[in-house]
C-alpha cells in the first residue's frame, strides 16, 4: 500500500498552495483534433536522431528513457521528485498535462503545448532542466537521458483514454505495486486524486 506520509505530502504540495486546484486535468479529451484529410498538409516533420511530427492543437504521449548505464538512477534521492516539480512549474503556463508517470528507468507523459510553444524546444527544456537539477542533487555529472524520445500524436479520444490507462498502468506491468492507486510517482494520485479515472473505458487505439 501508499505509504500515507508520501500521500499526505502530496496533498499539501498541491492542494494547500495557492494555484490548488489549477492542477485538477479536463476529465475528457473531447476536443482532441482528430487527423483528417484537410490538416494533414499542417503537419511540420523534424529532424533529430528520427522524424518528429509536429501539429498545432495536438495532444502528445511522449517517453524519455535514462541512459543505459544510469539503469534504475530515477528511484535515487530527491530525482522523482525534481522531475514533479520541474513538471508542474511550466502546466498551465506552456502546456497543458493530462497524465504522467515516473518509473525507474524512464518517463511517460501526456499533454498538449499551448499555440505557440514549439515541441522540440518544450521537450529539450524539460530534459535540460530535469538534469541539471538531478544531477546536482545526486552529486554526478553528465547525460541523464538518451538523446532520443518517443512521441506520438494522439488521433482521437478512444486513443487519449487507452494511453491515460496505460501511463497509469506502468508501474502494475513493472510489478513495482499491485495496484496503480498505491504508486506514489504518477498523475493517478497527484492529478486525479486516487482513482477518479477508473471509470474510464479501458479502450485499445484505434
Amino acid at each position: 500500500m501508499l505509504d500515507e506520509s508520501r500521500l499526505r505530502a502530496i496533498r499539501s504540495w498541491l492542494f494547500d498552495r495557492p494555484t490548488g486546484l489549477q492542477y485538477m486535468p479536463r476529465p475528457y479529451a473531447l476536443d482532441l483534433q482528430p487527423l483528417v484529410g484537410w490538416r494533414i498538409p499542417k503537419v511540420t516533420i523534424r529532424w533529430n536522431h528520427m522524424p518528429r511530427w509536429e501539429l498545432e492543437g495536438s495532444t502528445y504521449f511522449i517517453t524519455f528513457k535514462v541512459t543505459r548505464e544510469l539503469g534504475t538512477i530515477l528511484r535515487r534521492g530527491r530525482s522523482r521528485e525534481i522531475l514533479e516539480e520541474i513538471l508542474f512549474h511550466d502546466y498551465r503556463l506552456r502546456y497543458d498535462l493530462d497524465a504522467y508517470v515516473v518509473m525507474p528507468d524512464h518517463f511517460h507523459m501526456l499533454f498538449r503545448p499551448f499555440s505557440g510553444e514549439d515541441l522540440g524546444s518544450l521537450l529539450k527544456s524539460l530534459k535540460g532542466r530535469t538534469s541539471r537539477r538531478i544531477n546536482l542533487a545526486l552529486g554526478r555529472h553528465g547525460r541523464l537521458w538518451q538523446p532520443r524520445s518517443f512521441d506520438r500524436i494522439i488521433r482521437s479520444p478512444r486513443e487519449w483514454l487507452w494511453r491515460v490507462h496505460y501511463i497509469h498502468q506502468n508501474p502494475v506491468r513493472a510489478k513495482l505495486v499491485a495496484r496503480a492507486e498505491d504508486y506514489a510517482w504518477s498523475s493517478l494520485l497527484t492529478m486525479h486524486s486516487m482513482g477518479r479515472l477508473e471509470s474510464f473505458p479501458d479502450s485499445g487505439p484505434d
